[in-house]
């Protein structure tokens, strides 16, 4: 079972010592007698500080037992101490009341002229606006803070600062604005010899390596990240970077070595009684034993993680598992468990407003009825899964019928209007031709007769030349409708035959990946050298398919079937960098998102990241498709 530690009274008991060592040390019993610069006052202080994230309620009845000293205490300490609560809110969303004690904070170091304090108040509004995706103003905060910081020549603050942006660059999707950054933070941290920063610089660096596909040199960052946290100690920067390198190595396609990680990192979690992050860890490690149908093991760990999420009532951890569960369930052959499972996780998901996935557990459910016969029933959800996701329609096609449909109708107006003029005209000359007839008599009778016959035929006849024009137009459109009806097939059948050898391309070369992962060991087995190189000559030749780009080959395809589809789509956000481009190249052919992580070897959440930062940079608000957007490119 997932370990848990009781947080709470271990702190309070540490406050209870503390308060106490005042009343043992012949201090007043009114704490607002206390002297300024106490130093029980910056115990407490740095005790709130690191409780913080752990227990914010201990933490916010500390900094507001602190702050009931003013006006004794010290600027920089009130400071602090507002600025801690401004934290306390911002973790618990509560974003009014953080910005407000951020402000009295920022005011009380302006006023006073304190630029330590008001390094921190940069600090601490540059995360609260990272937090809130205002990356412009968190960008500016951080920015400034680096600069007083330079000033100031604090090397650690300047560290801080520069990872601040560099978050800032990452979550922006600037990747390889990121490195750059991390890259000269991690310059400075050698220069002071400071090896707690240098990992966690090398860490952040390979994390931003990794999203722009550099998987190789991530995994190098991450190894020095582990290496410098384990010399020093530090167990949960150790932990949390063996983490990060489990990500690295299930998105480049090698699962046995992610596990291992993620077990290591497991026990260090354990050790340190990091509830929150086991789960992260165990979720990840019960996806990859799920695709490797190590079905009995991913199903104990996704019952584990719901019972916890259950218990602490984490909704979106509640969902994640159970839907994995019910996958679990259909491919082991217990389908009707699967469909209480999804059933489950469809009615957590309407509760808590979960839209954007809940056409994916719709689509889940079809499956798992389709699968038990109940076809009416699998039909009736794949419609409520169709109508939640992106439309399959092109907008230029819908574009081109209704122009053709707008040309049809206004010739045929055109035709009716002239037929209508020649009908007075020939009304008027009907009227003439009586008057002439009363004039002239009986004589001119049969002529005028007669030319009022051959008139009356030349209007049949017009009013048939009109009407075969009318048909002919109809046909046309008839035609040009099933003209565009084939283009449409056809394209559509190039593009899942495109998207077919891509995705069997991309299996393939993470089985040969895979195999050339498990056979390289073996070389060393081998006692002579020649046999060795003729191991390796023949291992190569079986596992060249795995230094194949499928995406290279993908992009070939995809330009001679949408040539302009990059130009048009980098005139609409000219910052999408080269991963995005490719992403919504299979957005456009409305693919999923696990078929987008096979196909680009990394994993769906940093599909959704991705399109995430797609939609933000092409403006797109939350109720306008992608899919449709790019269809219309």
């Amino acid at each position: 079972m997932i370990k848990t530690t009781t947080y709470n009274y271990i702190l309070l008991k540490m406050l209870f010592l503390i308060i106490g060592g005042q009343i043992l040390c012949g201090t007043s019993c009114d704490r607002k007698q206390a002297p300024a610069d106490d130093p029980k006052l910056l115990q407490l202080l740095t005790l709130a500080d690191s409780i913080n994230h752990f227990s914010p309620k201990t933490a916010d009845s500390i900094y507001r037992h602190l702050l009931s000293f003013r006006p004794k205490l010290s600027i920089n300490l009130e400071g602090e101490a507002l600025l801690g609560r401004s934290v306390v809110f911002s973790n618990q969303s509560t974003f009014d009341s953080a910005t407000i004690l951020l402000n009295k904070a920022t005011e009380l170091a302006v006023s006073h002229q304190d630029t330590s304090l008001l390094m921190d108040c940069h600090l601490t509004r540059g995360n609260l606006h990272l937090h809130l995706s205002n990356f412009k103003q968190s960008k500016l905060s951080f920015a400034d803070g680096l600069q007083l910081a330079q000033k100031a020549n604090n090397s650690h603050l300047i560290h801080v600062f520069q990872m601040g942006l560099g978050n800032v660059q990452l979550n922006d999707g600037d990747y390889m604005g990121a490195v750059k950054t991390f890259t000269e933070s991690l310059r400075v941290d050698d220069a002071n010899g400071n090896e707690e920063n240098q990992a966690i610089a090398h860490e952040s660096i390979g994390m931003a390596l990794s999203f722009t596909n550099n998987y190789a040199d991530g995994i190098i960052h991450l190894k020095k990240a582990i290496s410098l946290s384990k010399k020093n100690g530090l167990t949960r920067k150790q932990a949390k970077a063996l983490q990060d390198l489990g990500i690295i190595y299930k998105n480049y396609g090698y699962p046995d070595s992610a596990l291992m990680v993620y077990r290591e990192s497991l026990k260090m979690l354990s050790d340190l009684g990091d509830s929150a992050n086991m789960i992260m860890v165990r979720y990840n490690m019960g996806l990859i034993l799920k695709n490797r149908q190590h079905y009995e093991e991913a199903e104990r760990e996704m019952n584990e993680i719901y019972e916890f999420c259950t218990r602490k009532n984490i909704a979106e951890g509640q969902v994640a598992s159970l839907s994995t569960l019910a996958a679990v369930y259909e491919q082991t052959g217990r389908a009707e468990m699967g469909l209480a499972a999804i059933d489950t996780t469809i009615a957590i998901g309407i509760k808590n407003e979960f839209t954007a996935n809940l056409w994916r557990f719709y689509n889940r459910k079809h499956e798992i009825l389709s699968k038990l016969g109940r076809y009416r029933e699998a039909y009736e959800y794949q419609s409520l899964a169709e109508k939640l996701s992106d439309s399959l329609f092109s907008r230029d096609k819908q574009t081109e019928i209704s122009t053709l449909k707008t040309i049809y109708n206004t010739e045929k107006i055109d035709a009716e209007n002239a037929l209508l003029k020649v009908e007075v005209k020939h009304q008027q000359n009907r009227m003439v031709v009586i008057w002439i007839l009363l004039a002239f008599g009986l004589m001119i009778a049969s002529a005028g007769f007669y030319m009022m016959r051959l008139r009356m035929a030349r209007i049949n006849d017009m009013k048939l030349l009109a009407e075969e024009r009318s048909k002919r137009a109809e046909q046309e459109i008839k035609n040009k409708e099933i003209l565009l009806e084939n283009i449409k097939m056809d394209k559509q059948l190039q593009e899942q035959d495109m998207v077919f050898k891509t995705l069997i391309q991309a299996d393939l070369v993470n089985l040969n990946r895979s195999v050339k992962e498990k056979l390289e060991p073996f070389i060393l087995a081998i006692p002579r050298k020649k046999q060795q190189e003729e191991f390796e000559r023949t291992l190569y030749e079986l596992t060249r398919e795995s230094n194949r780009d499928s995406l290279t080959e993908f992009e070939q395809l995809f330009k001679q079937l949408h040539n302009s589809f990059y130009d048009k789509l980098l005139e609409a956000a000219p910052d999408l960098t080269k991963t995005e481009l490719q992403v919504c190249a299979l957005v456009r052919l409305n693919l999923y998102s696990k078929d987008i992580a096979r196909i680009s070897h990394i994993n769906v959440n940093s599909v959704d990241i991705t399109r995430h930062h797609i939609r933000k940079k092409l403006n797109l608000v939350s109720n306008e498709s992608l899919t449709v957007f790019l269809l219309s490119l």
